[in-house]
């Protein structure tokens, strides 16, 4: 399911949609993607920035304040590279930035490619539905 408002937009790079099953795979392995400490988690679903410089936007769910927040860092490339990863099965087809690590236990996930469902919903909606 693609939910508006999330994926990955970086300046030559263009724009790679991040469907809910991708986020959730990001979220439960060791990845950028969530942030865990004490008080809570920090839950990132979008990504635009410059690759060449490193700087990114961030847009993320904080667990423990219940609010969506945004924020500016650098490390663009750590932040594509654990998504890109996942997409592309372990092989840099669409951007050749990395060399793609050689990690024969991965699990290969399959993508829903024939999953024709588009939806107009936010994040926050989603998330209410859910709970």
């Amino acid at each position: 399911m693609r939910i508006q408002g999330t994926g990955i937009t970086g300046v030559y790079i263009g724009f790679f949609p991040l469907y809910l099953g991708d986020r959730l795979q990001l979220w439960s392995c060791a990845s950028a993607w969530r942030e865990k400490s004490d008080c809570g988690s920090k839950y990132i679903y979008h990504l635009g920035g410059f690759p060449t410089s490193g700087q990114c936007f961030i847009k993320m769910y904080n667990t423990q304040t219940c609010r969506f927040e945004s924020e500016e860092r650098g490390g663009f490339i750590n932040y594509f590279k654990d998504a890109h990863l996942l997409t592309n099965d372990g092989e840099s087809r669409r951007v050749g930035l990395y060399q793609a690590p050689q990690n024969k236990n991965k699990l290969k996930i399959a993508r829903l490619a024939g999953f024709k469902h588009h939806s107009n919903k936010t994040l926050k909606e989603l998330i209410t539905e859910i709970k």
